[in-house]
């Protein structure tokens, strides 16, 4: 398996990420965390998260909050031609062929975008596994992102051990009166 690093730091080697949108559905901060690249999001992918942003859950939120976000960088410059930021650069591209037989696919189109970057270091960041299978066979670089970010054992589990007698013989007398 390739190691892709959300800190890319080998600074003389940038590499550049498609952004599929299921990233930004499970992550709505992703392009805060992804450092020293060229981040290129496919236009599908803004019309996929238009119709994920009308759902109650975190999918939901998470489209919003990415959206949002987007509208900020874009009122920045020229976010077609790219915009740089601190240690990134983030653009949006609409202008490539679709990659499959299906045209309504917007997968076949994501990764038609990710095959029209002429670079060597491309890799296409998806939590959608035949996705990234089919990127593969298509000799791209392909990386689930959310095996980069999360560490399940961090997560809050819904409770906490109290070790302090005292304090647990407190809570007990508290809730007896």
């Amino acid at each position: 398996m390739t190691d892709i690093s959300l800190n890319n730091r080998d600074k003389k080697k940038k590499k550049t990420f498609v952004i599929d949108t299921s990233v930004f559905a499970f992550d709505s901060k992703c392009l805060e965390k992804l450092e020293n690249c060229d981040i290129i999001i496919p236009i599908e992918v803004l019309e996929e998260l238009d119709k994920l942003k009308s759902y109650q859950a975190e999918i939901g939120k998470n489209a919003r909050t990415a959206i949002r976000k987007l509208d900020e960088i874009s009122n920045l410059g020229e976010i077609h031609k790219g915009i740089k930021l601190k240690n990134k650069t983030i653009k949006i591209l609409s202008d490539y062929e679709k990659s499959g037989s299906d045209d309504s696919y917007n997968d076949n189109k994501i990764l038609g975008c990710a095959l029209s970057i002429k670079k060597k270091d491309v890799c296409l960041l998806s939590r959608d596994i035949n996705l990234r299978v089919r990127a593969k066979s298509l000799g791209l670089q392909a990386e689930d992102y959310s095996s980069k970010i999360a560490n399940y054992d961090e997560f809050y589990s819904g409770f906490k051990e109290i070790a302090d007698e005292s304090i647990i013989q407190e809570i007990m007398e508290s809730k007896s009166n």
